[in-house]
């Protein structure tokens, strides 16, 4: 008899073994896994975190895509465009985070974003930042778009356009216009205002009035008065603004999360809150920790002005480190019937000088409140966007795998493994009254160029992920299954065997 309650004596222990690993799982070690994540992950300065954090040690690369135009003169005859992808371009992106301060008490932390943009000649190979390119003429497009849009008569800024653009702007004055790679992203091309090279006056207003109109990105004037015109020389000159982001010391869940900036928690840019609001937002290098199937976050973006959904979309893994992928939710540039909060987005005044334009087309977003220019952003190759548009452009090839926005992020600690943010540039190309050489243009959703900017952690991130909390936090999950498999095994060993006991009792001493 003795042996059998010895036996469940055992078989108890193991219960209570298999019930203490389960509220250990289930309780303690989430507690061990936050605490551990917490203080390995969190922004404390001196750490390696802090340093990655600082100044990005993962190279990350800007890839560059132009729609050549390929049949120029048949555009100008009302021809549909015929473009074809030439690219990428690459350049490598320097992030250093400048002005860092930090805010015990509210734990934060303020940071000026710095980003210088080199040619990457080995990775553009065989094309050279000196290249030349024909696309769709963006500037007379764009102008054209801002003068309709006057609410008064435009006459008199149609002369100026038409007799003062092909002054200061040498080649510009057709529907299509050639430029230098490096030029029109980040060096410049000249716009000649300055009075001693240019004596007409009509071109000397035109240039006025483009120095008077408010704070247009692309724009930068020179020491002697003339204009620099380049899509992303205002990322290389100028930060983004003054951020502020939770440390993650205190609370290490919410590490990341953008507070405010320039000590706003929202924009003023769109007519409604749902579009203003970033605060709660993440920058695309700092991600949310503890992330499951179930999450969704916003990823701020200060070229957009606007906070873009994300959400789960499967499972990912990077150099053996299993992770769960992220995408831009459906939402996002959608339909303004099936998502109405979108209906804010469909402001399109520029500086509160021009009028409130319609809501851009299905799958696009308008930047004239963001950037000061009427162009339009979509996926690559007018990916979600309506295939009437698609079919007004030849040699467009959307494909998701291609085109699509995607972070990979390790979900415990939001370490972004690799992400690829994939945007277009487009201009709303259409027949214009205000400029008479776009009067045969046909409609189309003309696209300028398309972006991939992406960065994967290096070998030496991965293994410090591994081999400072990783390993930690797989030991532990080992051990918890040790234990309650032992414990289980436990309780079922030893019923079985007091069981038997019993059972052979019974039939050694019978009634």
């Amino acid at each position: 008899m003795r042996k059998c309650v010895n036996w469940l004596i055992f078989s108890a222990l193991g219960f209570i073994l298999a019930v203490g690993a389960f509220i250990f799982n289930l309780w303690i070690l989430p507690m061990i896994v936050d605490y551990q994540v917490g203080k390995t992950m969190g922004l404390r300065n001196g750490t390696f975190v802090w340093d990655m954090f600082v100044e990005t040690p993962v190279p990350i690369y800007l890839k560059v895509y132009f729609f050549n135009v390929e049949n120029p003169e048949g555009i100008a005859r009302g021809e549909i465009p015929r473009v074809k992808e030439v690219g990428p371009y690459v350049y490598r992106e320097l992030r250093k985070k400048h002005d860092v301060t930090i805010n015990e008490e509210n734990d934060t932390v303020f940071y000026h974003q710095g980003t210088v943009f080199s040619f990457d000649a080995e990775k553009s190979y065989p094309l050279k930042a000196t290249d030349k390119v024909v696309l769709v003429n963006f500037i007379l497009h764009l102008i054209s778009q801002v003068l309709e849009s006057f609410s008064y008569p435009f006459s008199l800024f149609n002369e100026i356009v038409e007799i003062g653009l092909p002054l200061v702007m040498s080649g510009n004055s057709a529907p299509t216009s050639t430029y230098i790679v490096k030029d029109l992203l980040f060096d410049g091309f000249l716009i000649t205002c300055n009075k001693s090279t240019n004596a007409s006056s009509l071109a000397n207003l035109f240039c006025s009035s483009l120095k008077h109109f408010p704070n247009i990105r692309i724009l930068s004037e020179t020491e002697d008065g003339n204009l620099l015109g380049a899509l992303f020389r205002y990322k290389n000159t100028s930060y983004d603004g003054l951020f502020e982001v939770n440390r993650g010391v205190k609370e290490f869940a919410s590490i990341g999360k953008i507070v405010s900036v320039d000590h706003k928690t929202a924009l003023n840019n769109w007519k409604g809150d749902f579009c203003n609001k970033f605060a709660g937002s993440y920058d695309f290098t700092l991600l949310p920790p503890f992330v499951t199937k179930d999450s969704s976050f916003k990823i701020f973006s200060t070229d957009i002005c606007s906070s873009a959904p994300v959400v789960y979309s499967g499972k990912a893994e990077y150099r053996g480190i299993s992770g769960l992928r992220f995408k831009i939710a459906p939402e996002f540039m959608g339909n303004t019937t099936k998502y109405p909060q979108n209906s804010c987005y469909c402001s399109g005044s520029i500086g509160n000088l021009t009028s409130s334009g319609e809501c851009p087309p299905l799958g696009t977003l308008n930047l004239a409140p963001c950037m000061n220019i009427p162009a339009l952003v979509s996926y690559p190759h007018l990916l979600h966007t309506s295939p009437l548009y698609q079919s007004l452009v030849d040699g467009l090839k959307p494909n998701k795998t291609l085109h699509e926005t995607f972070f990979d992020i390790e979900p415990t600690t939001g370490v972004p493994l690799k992400g690829y943010k994939r945007f277009q540039l487009n201009v709303l190309a259409k027949p214009s009254s205000a400029i008479r050489v776009l009067k045969d243009t046909k409609l189309a959703l003309f696209p300028i160029l398309w972006m991939e900017e992406g960065a994967e952690i290096g070998e030496d991130q991965v293994n410090i992920l591994r081999d400072q909390l990783l390993k930690v936090l797989h030991i532990a999950e080992i051990i918890k299954w040790v234990l309650i498999s032992c414990g289980i095994s436990m309780a079922i060993i030893g019923a079985i065997i007091a069981i038997w006991l019993v059972r052979r009792r019974v039939h050694q001493h019978p009634d």
